[in-house]
């Protein structure tokens, strides 16, 4: 059955009088959606996280995701070198990728967001939120980095969201 996410662990039966029940998670919850974010970003896979729960003879129709599809917002022109983009690949490896996603790929809609989807205003503050804290309160901490480190992340995570825009879904 296709469930429009991930299985995000095994099967668990239960039984209310004489009817079984089996509950499956799906989607990206846990740990799984920061340690391997490519699988919960195929389009087969972006649906939400949930339960679903199986009995024999049911009747009712797989739930569907009826979210619209993510786009891509408008952001700024990205005017860095070869050489920038790979710096910045450095430390968003060092830094960011643990919780954003290896390769810059997070899960759709997860608890974290895919910062290839930043748009305009979050770029206009990307030292605030990197170095300056501006996102403490909603988990993203401050990091002891200098302006130039900063830029170089934010460039590379731009060159990521081109590559998205432009149909390359390499990373």
């Amino acid at each position: 059955m296709q469930t429009g996410s991930t299985i995000g662990a095994a099967a668990a039966s239960y039984a209310i009088g004489d009817e079984q029940f089996i509950v499956v998670p799906i989607g990206g919850g846990g740990g799984l959606q920061f340690y391997y974010p490519e699988m919960h970003a195929t389009d087969r896979s972006k649906g939400p996280t949930r339960l679903l729960a199986f009995s024999l003879g049911a009747k009712t129709a797989m739930p569907r995701d009826t979210r619209p599809a993510l786009k891509l917002p408008d952001q700024p022109e990205l005017n860095a070198s070869a050489e920038e983009i790979e710096t910045g690949k450095a430390y968003y490896d060092g830094y960011c990728k643990n919780c954003h996603g290896s390769g810059g790929i997070a899960k759709a809609r997860g608890s974290v967001p895919d910062l290839r989807y930043a748009n305009a205003e979050t770029h206009s503050m990307w030292a605030g939120i990197v170095i300056g804290g501006a996102r403490r309160t909603n988990g993203m901490p401050a990091f002891e980095l200098t302006l130039e480190e900063a830029e170089a992340i934010r460039v590379y995570v731009l060159s990521l969201a081109n590559q998205l825009r432009s149909g390359d879904r390499a990373s």
